[in-house]
């Protein structure tokens, strides 16, 4: 709904929905939840003082990856494919940064901004890139942790990017 809302205005801020998950929910689960929301403010209703300590690690790594990304994610022009498939891919760029959602097995445009950040909402593991020019890569898991780093060769790649996860190409 966010993404289609973001589509249809173009000066208003668009809020997500409520979102709550269950205690017993995967930290990956809760991140899913969380990407699903990013191109909107997000509106947590979850008690904090009753999350587990996984809960809380997701929380606060997708709420400060908002918070530092927010001018992007709210000023930034939002592109989205594939709505018969609910949007597969969406698409925020501005002034040289990108942040793409994947929901599927998706070839992203690596090409398309000097800093690009790739999070998998959905339960695919392969992204594949597809990059004129070598490019470095670090990968975070839905709880902020760095899983490794390495480089993109030219042409395509394919990376494993787990559920809930982070790829930030520079």
């Amino acid at each position: 709904a966010a993404v289609d809302l973001r589509l249809c205005t173009r000066v208003t801020a668009v809020h997500s929905d409520m979102l709550m998950w269950h205690a017993e929910d995967t930290p990956e689960s809760v991140s899913c939840q969380l990407i699903s929301t990013l191109p909107a403010v997000p509106q947590i209703s979850v008690r904090l003082c009753q999350l587990s300590d996984a809960h809380r690690r997701v929380l606060m790594n997708y709420l400060s990856f908002w918070r530092a990304h927010s001018t992007l994610i709210l000023d930034g022009t939002l592109y989205a494919k594939s709505p018969e498939t609910l949007y597969s891919q969406v698409t925020l760029c501005r002034e040289g940064e990108a942040i793409v959602l994947v929901y599927e097995d998706a070839v992203v445009d690596a090409s398309q901004a000097q800093r690009l950040f790739v999070l998998n909402g959905g339960r695919t593991r392969r992204v594949y890139f597809e990059s004129p020019c070598a490019r470095a890569y670090r990968l975070y898991d839905a709880e902020g942790s760095c899983l490794g780093e390495g480089d993109v060769p030219p042409d395509l790649f394919v990376l494993t990017l787990p559920m809930g996860a982070r790829a930030e190409l520079f």
